[in-house]
């Protein structure tokens, strides 16, 4: 027996993780608040990709997002999984909530908590539409829309909706002359200029009525609009009404009156018809007063039905309060998901003062709502490297009334870190659509950000290894040809990238082994993998390249090929190193043998026999193979000591190899001997004569000896550094320089304290820089003050240590004396300046000698004019004044005598001397 339980889909909890929902024709009988619940419950209910099947009529409404066409003959939907969490309004069951009824008593009215489109529209509406209201077919108001005041107001006495209670009196006749006149036509009417007179003021006006069917009750409704004209009546100075008449007013009122005298006219046609009905009515009321008693018998009747009816209404009085009650509780639900949503909501004033914050923008930046509330979002939250942009993007959202804006930037938390949030920021308008307030909300993007930043750095990782790797790596299209290869195959083939590219795979083929070629090209370019195939390419020299080669298929989701990804592995060096490695056995000066280890019951060693040897081996010890391979070494060396076969022994167990050194009393030599375990069982020894490299050993420390000795007699001291610039070692010498002990210097922080204190931080901060490049030093020429407080100069030579993990290990080099250079090349730069001074004041004496050999020839054929002047001039007046010329000539000329002696170095010395 099979028993179905009833299960109120919008009601009741739903079930979850189902396969398929079947929900045929039902839809249709849902008004849309209905269906608003139930789709997103059948989202809610189903498994990811799961079915819901739908009529053919029926669709997704308002929700398309959360489900996917899968059949559209059939109406088949799959479920969309999305990132974001669904916002579900859960069916409430009202007998599970009785007890909390007093709770649910608070909960405020639908009214208060309607959404926030429909109070602007009402704000919209109220503000700026004119007043207007809805009348059925027996003119009884159903609707008010604005204020309608002064053009209807109730009655006294008993309350009334009729029209004609309502309309003020001088209204009363133009509305119904429109509502007739709308009937007929069954188009909007619209009546301009209608003198309106309340208590002692006139105003004109503008009323348009249109016809409104309503559906519901079948039946024709009017909506009546009330417009103040544009033009008015005013006063004049008298206090009286005026308003301009002109001809277009004049034949306004004229085929306004002859309208009125024709539909006048038409009433009392209506009238006179209306009688003659009433008479025939008359007649027909005496019949039909025999048809009441029938019909009373038949209210009686009516009557049982409407109380029927009524306890109909009572019923369904109780369902709508229990919708109400259920709507009540769906925003009370929408609340709480509001103020537990993982987003942050913030309202800010225009100044950026937060007016409000949800929870979750508490528990993200650590603030509580009292810490928050009043204070200004940007002096709390923004880096102040980020605050000029943001106050620009609230200006603009201020400014421009810009309805949504979305920006990406980071906020200070109270711990002092900081998030990366994706903002949504709406305007909030006020009745005069200014913007007072802004809506901010934002989703916490930091992980995403870092995931995307690992991520980009992932794939530049990978990109740099497929460009710097040394193997082929390279993709195909669907019919074999190459879209991409990396830098290896200009490397290792010798063609450019550019001449490969748009190639098919066969373009490398080798006619040595064509039809091998062809079916491995064939197996790749049917979407078989391939991989460990050894493949010969020619490369553009023509020579042999081999190849370990892998290839696979790239399929579409729908199985198509979309092309082929390999590599391939050059193992042409392998084959030479193969070839080598044979020839270097055979040829090798090291000793190597391979031995199989043998044990005991209890698994000890306890001998090993030789498997192999080369010649090599043969040459170091004086043991031919055919002597060696097949025999223990017990039976070749019975005295053979038992550390060997322990060493070699744990060499086997552990895979560990080994290295030591022994000496060979027999035959005078020191050998290095390399254990390592080739395959289980068996080990291998590489020999070394070392004995030449020992004598070395002793000949460099001989070296080194010598060379302590000769840095304690040279001014040149040797210093070592640690990374952070920390002496550790430096040479006696520096106590002949400096009169400082090497115990003194090390521990110091390089010679910083030795620095004069004129330049001192100068020259740390050059020495500082150097170590961090890890540059050398290279004659870093600086001053040293000595213990007695003496100045040298001292050429620095450095450079960085590095041990085998290519790690700074600090600095080493050392410091020469260069005092006495330094002296003599301050002496030859103060020659150099007295050479350059007496070359320039021997220029100038030649351009001075110069100019006075010119000069005086010049003065010269100018005192013999004046001498011929004097002796032919009369005029003793013209005589004293040739004379005075001759003077001043006379001058001159004692000035290109000094200039002359000038440029001859000056006036001549007369001393007594020898002339033999």
């Amino acid at each position: 027996m099979c028993i179905f339980a009833v299960q109120n889909i919008v009601q009741d909890p739903p079930f979850s993780n189902i396969d398929m929902v079947s929900c045929r024709n039902v839809l249709i009988y849902f008004d849309v608040s209905l269906q608003d619940i139930a789709i997103p419950l059948f989202h809610f209910s189903l498994k990811n990709h799961g079915f819901l099947l739908l009529g053919s009529s029926e669709t997704m409404g308002r929700f398309p997002e959360l489900f996917s066409l899968a059949d559209q003959k059939i109406n088949l939907y799959t479920k969309r999984v999305s990132q974001s969490k669904s916002i579900y309004r859960i069916p409430v069951n009202r007998y599970k909530f009785k007890n909390k009824e007093e709770e649910l008593k608070s909960v405020p009215p639908k009214s208060a908590v309607i959404d926030i489109k429909d109070q602007i529209n009402e704000i919209l509406l109220e503000s700026f539409c004119p007043p207007g209201i809805l009348v059925d077919s027996n003119l009884t108001i159903r609707h008010f829309r604005g204020k309608v005041y002064p053009y209807l107001e109730p009655i006294t006495g008993d309350a009334s909706l009729k029209l004609s209670k309502m309309a003020h009196e001088s209204l009363m006749p133009e509305l119904y002359v429109l509502i007739e006149e709308v009937k007929k036509k069954l188009t909007r009417v619209t009546k301009s200029l209608i003198t309106f007179k309340l208590e002692d003021s006139i105003s004109l006006i503008d009323i348009t009525v249109t016809p409104i069917h309503d559906y519901a009750q079948n039946e024709l409704c009017f909506f009546i609009v009330f417009e103040k004209s544009p033009q008015q009546y005013y006063k004049n100075d008298s206090n009286e009404f005026l308003f301009e008449i002109n001809e277009e007013e004049i034949k306004r009122l004229r085929d306004e009156l002859q309208i009125t005298k024709e539909h006048l006219q038409s009433i009392i046609e209506d009238k006179d018809e209306v009688n003659q009905e009433l008479w025939a009515s008359n007649e027909e009321v005496q019949s039909t007063n025999e048809e009441l008693q029938s019909v009373n018998e038949e209210m009686e009747a009516a009557k049982e039905e409407l109380e029927s009816s009524n306890e109909e209404l009572i019923s369904l009085n109780e369902e709508l309060r229990l919708k109400n009650k259920e709507l009540n509780d769906a925003i009370y639900l929408y609340n709480n998901i509001v103020e537990t949503a993982r987003a942050l909501i913030v309202t800010l004033s225009t100044d950026g003062t937060i007016l409000s914050v949800n929870l979750h923008t508490e528990w993200l930046t650590g603030y509580s709502r009292a810490e928050l509330i009043g204070k200004n979002w940007i002096d709390i939250f923004v880096p102040k490297n980020s605050a000029d942009k943001i106050k620009s993007i609230f200006e603009n959202i201020i400014n421009h009334n810009t309805p949504n804006y979305q920006y990406e930037h980071a906020i200070i938390l109270k711990n002092g870190s900081e998030k990366i949030i994706t903002w949504r920021n709406s305007a909030l308008q006020n009745l005069n659509n200014v913007t007072n307030n802004i809506l901010c909300i934002g989703i916490d993007v930091t992980d995403q950000r870092n995931i995307q930043h690992a991520l980009a750095k992932s794939e530049e990782k990978y990109r740099n290894l497929v460009e710097t790797s040394q193997d082929l790596i390279w993709q195909c299209d669907p019919d074999g040809k190459y879209t991409y290869l990396n830098p290896a195959w200009q490397n290792i083939l010798g063609y450019k990238l550019d001449e490969i590219l748009g190639k098919e795979i066969n373009f490398f083929e080798n006619p040595l082994n064509k039809s091998e070629q062809n079916s491995i090209v064939n197996k790749i370019k049917n979407g078989l993998p391939v991989r460990g195939i050894e493949y010969v390419f020619l490369n553009k020299s023509g020579n042999e390249i081999n190849l370990i080669f892998n290839a696979v298929p790239n399929f579409s989701c729908d199985g198509k090929l979309e092309g082929i990804s390999g590599t391939a592995h050059s193992i042409t060096e392998w084959k030479l190193a193969e070839n080598r490695y044979q020839t270097l056995f055979n040829k090798m000066l090291d000793g190597f043998a391979l031995h199989e280890m043998i044990f005991d019951q209890d698994g000890n060693p306890v001998d090993y026999r030789f498997l192999a040897v080369n010649p090599a081996f043969e040459n170091l010890t004086g043991l031919k193979a055919d002597d060696l391979i097949g025999f223990k070494v017990s039976e070749i060396l019975p005295n053979i000591e038992q550390d060997w076969i322990k060493t070699y022994g744990n060499v086997v167990l552990t895979g560990e190899p080994t290295f030591f050194e022994n000496y060979s009393a027999d035959l005078e030599k020191h050998y290095t001997i390399t254990a390592f375990r080739p395959s289980p069982g068996k080990f291998a020894c590489i020999f070394t004569d070392i004995t030449e490299s020992k004598n070395m050993e002793e000949k460099l420390q001989e070296s080194l000896l010598r060379f302590d000795q000769l840095t304690e007699q040279t001014r040149t001291f040797l210093w070592e550094i640690d990374p952070t610039g920390l002496i550790t070692f430096v040479s006696p010498v520096i106590e002949k320089i400096l009169g400082y002990n090497a115990s003194e210097i090390v521990g110091k922080k390089f010679f910083y304290e030795l620095f004069p204190e004129s330049n001192r931080e100068n020259v740390k901060q050059n020495v500082i820089e150097i170590l961090k490049s890890r540059k050398n030093l290279v004659d870093f020429q600086n001053e040293l003050v000595s213990k007695d407080n003496r100045v040298f100069w001292f050429s620095t030579y450095g450079a960085p240590v590095y041990n085998k993990d290519n790690e700074l290990i600090g600095y080493r080099g050392g410091n020469s004396d260069i005092t006495d250079r330094k002296k003599s090349e301050e002496i030859h730069s103060r020659l150099e300046q007295q050479q350059q001074q007496n070359h320039r004041l021997e220029s100038l004496g030649i351009l001075a000698g110069g100019i006075a050999h010119d000069f005086n020839n010049l003065l010269g054929g100018i005192f013999g004019y004046i001498d011929l002047a004097m002796e032919n001039c009369c005029d003793p007046n013209t005589s004293q004044y040739l004379e005075t010329a001759i003077k001043a000539i006379e001058r001159a000329r004692a000035l290109t005598t000094q200039l002359l002696t000038f440029a001859k170095g000056g006036s001549p010395v007369q001393t007594t001397g020898y002339l033999f």
